[in-house]
């Protein structure tokens, strides 16, 4: 009695891309033969008893349980301490039994983190580089879409500490203007092992004791002990600016497939639209009525809001990359101080090339996810 193992995830692996393990078994041709899986995720198992396909092998995807225990909960209102998302990476625990031997058992795991990889970037995802290249995109690509950094504004940097670098972290530097603040707080208890957040804009600047303003820089250093030497393994630098225009600045904070929280603003006039539905009943009138008396009664009215946002010109990299906005179940317009959910209503997005266009800007149109329900009585 023998289970081989055919294909099964890599070691970590996007929560929402396929987990597929194909196992095959000695002893399939059996009467009543059938494969056992228990996952366990967070102290939370379930059990699968699954015949086996035709081919005699057991096919069994467990991404469509794994994905239930993602989470990305982060807080918007801690603005400065770094943040621990511990569900945003999670471990995923395995045990393969062929069901006429129960005392012999397979243990598997994977972990999962909160992304989902375009198809033929799944394809050829390697874990033994991945990871690693995980961490470095979301220090490299963190303002693809919008490299413009304002006064009071939130810049979300999420990273892990364990898997990030072939040598050991050795913790974040901040510095404004090229002097140095030190480190954020960190949570306690705190593991690394988790995926964290920080908010590396201006907040946290004033938070280490400086006073943020336009034309100031700031960078922070990612250190690590790498080969017994202390390095600056990465570096996240910007420059504060100020934003001209006449009109309000929205902006739009979006998740990407890695997992990471970008944004882009939007300077130009927005254009803002309210969408009402009237719930009715009807009632016969009484043989005595006044002339003020209804048949038709609104029980209540719901009333959706939407809004169209325009962005100044882009260029082409930034309308590749916004792509990512256009496809992503979970955005929110940053208004007023305050995080929206907005759900991005545009059914076509056309990725434009200075080939064809010379100059171009980027126009959304998002719904706001809360639908306003007013009563009234018959």
């Amino acid at each position: 009695m023998a289970l081989t193992f055919i294909k099964e995830p890599k070691e970590v692996t996007p929560a929402y891309n396929d987990s597929w393990y194909v196992v095959s078994s000695t002893e399939y041709a059996n009467e009543g033969f059938y494969y056992r899986v228990s996952v366990g995720v967070n102290g939370v198992e379930k059990v699968w008893n699954i015949p086996p396909a035709p081919d005699g092998k057991l096919y069994f995807n467990a991404r469509d349980y794994v994905i239930n225990f993602i989470k990305r909960e982060i807080d918007f209102n801690n603005k400065t301490d770094i943040q621990l998302i511990t569900d945003k990476y999670i471990e995923v625990g395995l045990i393969f039994f062929e069901a006429d031997d129960n005392l012999t058992a397979v243990n598997k795991t994977f972990y999962a983190f909160d992304g989902c990889l375009y198809n033929d970037e799944f394809d050829t995802y390697n874990v033994g580089t991945n990871w690693r290249t995980w961490q470095d995109n979301q220090i490299d690509t963190l303002f693809n879409a919008d490299n413009r950094v304002t006064l009071n504004q939130d810049v979300w940097f999420h990273f892990t500490e364990t898997l990030s670098i072939s040598g050991t972290w050795t913790g974040i530097e901040v510095f404004y203007n090229n002097v140095s603040l030190g480190s954020p707080t960190y949570p306690s208890p705190y593991d690394g092992g988790f995926i964290n957040a920080l908010n590396i804009g201006t907040y946290l600047i004033s938070d280490l004791g400086e006073t943020p303003a336009i034309g100031g820089t700031v960078d922070i250093n990612i250190n690590a002990n790498i080969g017994g030497e202390d390095v600056v393994y990465k570096t996240i630098s910007y420059t504060i600016q100020d934003i001209c225009t006449k009109y309000p600045i929205k902006t739009l904070y979006y998740l990407r497939r890695d997992g990471q929280i970008v944004f882009k603003h939007f300077e130009l006039v927005s254009n803002k639209s309210v969408e009402k539905i009237n719930n009715t009943v009807r009632q016969s009138r009484s043989a005595i009525y006044n002339t003020w008396d209804r048949e038709k009664f609104t029980t209540s009215t719901q009333t959706t809001k939407q809004i169209v946002l325009n962005s100044n010109w882009i260029t082409e990299s930034q309308s590749d990359a916004l792509q990512e906005l256009f496809d992503s179940p979970v955005v929110w317009l940053y208004e007023n101080n305050k995080y929206i959910p907005v759900s991005i209503t545009d059914k076509n997005y056309n990725v434009k090339t200075h080939r064809v266009d010379k100059a171009f800007n980027y126009t959304v149109t998002c719904e706001y996810d809360i639908r306003e329900t007013r009563q009234r009585g018959i």
